[in-house]
């Protein structure tokens, strides 16, 4: 998935609704040294487009960035708006490289603050669990504030914590 970080990034920047606007500034690049910086001067509306855009389909989905978005929000009340935006595309694109994997799966948050993963899926070990877990999805997931991820296959269910 690293490889296609630079393609993913341009497509960060087309995913923009607003890249038709003659006035409207990109979306700062994905480069960890000023990620910070650069988000820090968005409007909260191009925050939550950038949050929406984290882990898109052609998006890095990279933790770094993650934790950047979510430490320049101005308040805990958009930091919450930024994670709930950002965990819908996380769990499409989570479920879309588990689909790679192996059979069908599903992804969803649940539980108290939409901070638990759930995994739907024939395919439900420790060693399923940790490989999420040490995944670019699993690392982002941790920098959005999810904790614990579910594996569910029947009425066997699996849980382990995000922490690595």
């Amino acid at each position: 998935m690293a490889a296609l970080a630079p393609a993913a990034l341009a497509a960060l920047l087309v995913g923009c609704s607003r890249r038709d606007d003659p006035t409207a500034r990109p979306l700062p690049s994905a480069s960890p040294s000023t990620a910070g910086l650069e988000l820090t001067e968005l409007s909260p509306g191009d925050r939550l487009a950038a949050a929406t855009a984290l882990c898109a389909e052609r998006a890095p989905c990279e933790p770094t960035r993650a934790r950047a978005l979510l430490a320049a929000a101005a308040d805990e009340r958009e930091r919450e708006a930024l994670r709930t935006a950002a965990s819908a595309a996380l769990c499409t694109r989570a479920e879309a490289a588990l689909r790679e994997r192996m059979r069908p799966a599903k992804v969803q948050a649940e539980g108290p603050g939409h901070r638990t993963l759930r995994i739907v899926s024939e395919h439900c070990d420790g060693f399923l669990l940790e490989r999420f877990i040490d995944s670019t999805e699993g690392r982002t997931a941790r920098a959005l504030g999810f904790d614990r991820v579910k594996c569910q296959h029947g009425g066997a269910l699996l849980e382990a914590a995000l922490d690595g």
